[in-house]
């Protein structure tokens, strides 16, 4: 046994003869000792410089934990983890094994099958939606035959005028068929004055609702003019001259601006009569629909 005093705290404790470490962890304070060769152990061979240029030979020592042979001036074994600037072992993450992989993988293609399969299968026995589903068509019916009536021999012409007229229905004249027809076609005075009725209605919930949304422009109004080309000019509203609306600009300045070249919104609100036209457009729109529909 060898006996070695720790360079840092002086705890002096053995190490056995044949130990191969060359640096061990003190008992009393942790911290690394150099542990010294054996006095009888025979010294290293001498260091040669190769002439061919490979580098010389290095020292080496000794992991105190799983005894792996690293260079000297290592501070960390490549092995085991372990660092000799702080005395303990560096803990490694564990590794999955190769079992655990070919599981996860094997399991993955299991479930992918069979959700697959589930899919396909589902497919093939759901039964068709309903708006594809076609009716059956029935059998058709058969007709039966009609018996033919035998002809009849017409008497000889000894039928007298005053028998036919009895027979030959009343035919009406065309004047009355004329009568009959307009009198069908045109709806009762009742129905008429309804439906002019449901008009007005109509008519005076239209301008309401344009005075609510496009009231029109007044005198000295700062009013936004919008054209179809989508050019906008502010001002105060002066009025309408002719076929043209005039403003006056910020800059003082008055700007004439043709009612033709204003969008729907704006001329509504500066041109009567094209408001009138508006209005009557909106009534006959109703109008159609409503004869659509019947």
């Amino acid at each position: 046994m060898r006996q070695i005093k720790c360079e840092h705290c002086g705890y002096e404790f053995s190490v056995p003869d044949d130990s191969p470490l060359t640096q061990i962890s003190c008992p009393s304070c942790g911290a690394m000792t150099t542990v010294p060769p054996p006095e009888d152990a025979t010294p290293p061979p001498p260091r040669f410089d190769f002439k061919d240029g490979s580098p010389p030979a290095t020292e080496t020592k000794r992991c105190p934990v799983c005894g792996n042979e690293v260079p000297a001036d290592a501070v960390l074994c490549v092995n085991c983890g372990y660092d000799w600037r702080t005395g303990r072992q560096i803990p490694s993450r564990p590794r999955p094994s190769m079992a655990l992989m070919a599981a996860s993988t094997i399991l993955a293609a299991v479930l992918s099958g069979t959700a697959v399969y589930l899919f396909v299968t589902r497919e093939k026995t759901s039964p068709p939606a309903a708006g594809r589903s076609r009716p059956r068509s029935l059998p058709a019916r058969r007709q039966p035959a009609t018996r033919q009536q035998p002809l009849q021999t017409q008497p000889a012409a000894t039928t007298t005028a005053a028998t036919v007229e009895n027979v030959s229905p009343a035919t009406p004249a065309p004047s009355q068929l004329a009568t009959n027809s307009v009198a069908g076609s045109q709806p009762s005075p009742a129905t008429q004055d309804s439906e002019r009725e449901q008009l007005e209605k109509y008519r005076a919930w239209v301008t309401a609702k344009l005075d609510e949304k496009y009231p029109t422009f007044t005198h000295n109004q700062t009013v936004a003019i919008r054209l179809k080309s989508g050019i906008v000019y502010r001002g105060r509203f002066l009025g309408r001259k002719n076929e043209v609306i005039v403003i006056l600009q910020k800059d003082a300045t008055s700007r004439e601006i043709p009612i033709a070249s204003l969008d729907r919104p704006t001329r509504v609100r500066c041109d009567p009569a094209f408001r009138r036209k508006y209005i009557e457009y909106k009534v006959r729109v109703y109008q159609q629909r409503k004869l659509a529909k019947k």
